[in-house]
């Protein structure tokens, strides 16, 4: 009984969570690294060098680093649902407010803000899922999670691509049209996050109630396992095999971004 249990609760999450939030994670990725397939026409509408560009594409990590561990506090205070819903929509409306910028300096800027609007984000999808995935499914979901990042790459900059050809339409430029209309989906996703998605399975109506004691119990089970076995942070950085997860992921960073 229990294992029918575990295996329809995980599946009813599976089909009602993981595609929206495989979404939200295409629509971060693509408005993070739009910028590459922007500099096709932008570079040279703005006057900008491989090295001024170089810097528009970079700034954007500074703030999202800054911001990452105040947004990550904030968010166990105010909870993963409305975090998230305020991250998008506050990023879809600078994404989309890069359409605008009329120098180098003015796309520094945005880039700044993007980081800072963003930063929070991956943490805080990787929160909410372990408030509701068991110990046991979390693996699986997180690599459900990550594979937005890879639909990114190959519907996103096609699609990308594709919008650059809307050069000249009402006399914008196609880099313009680019932004603006990938930056919108972010701001509307935000909106619909706030009614979508639920704070916690108490409130999941979707699932039976049956379903609904088995995860909170479970989740609550695997909460005081890690309680039992709470460990300082500090103490993973005197682990081998932390630095050298890190460090590859450090190298896969620089091959992907």
């Amino acid at each position: 009984m229990t294992e029918h249990l575990h295996l329809s609760t995980v599946k009813k999450m599976n089909l009602r969570i993981m595609p929206f939030i495989m979404l939200l994670y295409l629509v971060a990725y693509i408005d993070r690294a739009n910028i590459s397939v922007a500099a096709l026409q932008m570079n040279a509408d703005l006057a900008m060098s491989a090295e001024m560009y170089g810097i528009a594409a970079g700034i954007f990590y500074v703030t999202y680093i800054i911001f990452e561990v105040p947004g990550n506090v904030l968010l166990t205070r105010v909870g993963a649902r409305r975090w998230i819903a305020r991250i998008m929509v506050s990023w879809g409306i600078i994404a989309a407010g890069i359409s605008l910028v009329q120098t180098p300096t003015q796309l520094y800027v945005m880039r700044f803000l993007l980081g800072a609007a963003e930063a929070g984000f991956t943490p805080g999808i990787i929160f909410y899922l372990s408030c509701w995935y068991p110990r046991s499914d979390r693996a699986q979901a997180m690599s459900m999670f990550y594979i937005g990042a890879a639909l990114a790459s190959v519907i996103g900059l096609p699609l990308s691509g594709s919008l650059l050809n809307m050069h000249g339409i009402l006399g914008v430029e196609g880099w313009r049209w680019l932004f603006l209309l990938e930056g919108i989906p972010a701001f509307f996703l935000g909106i619909v996050t706030w009614f979508y998605l639920d704070d916690s399975p108490a409130k999941a109506r979707w699932l039976t109630t049956g379903q609904r004691n088995w995860l909170q119990q479970t989740i609550a089970a695997d909460e005081q396992h890690s309680a039992i076995h709470h460990h300082n942070w500090c103490v993973a950085l005197k682990i081998g095999r932390v630095w050298a997860l890190s460090l590859l992921w450090l190298l896969q960073a620089f091959g992907t971004i």
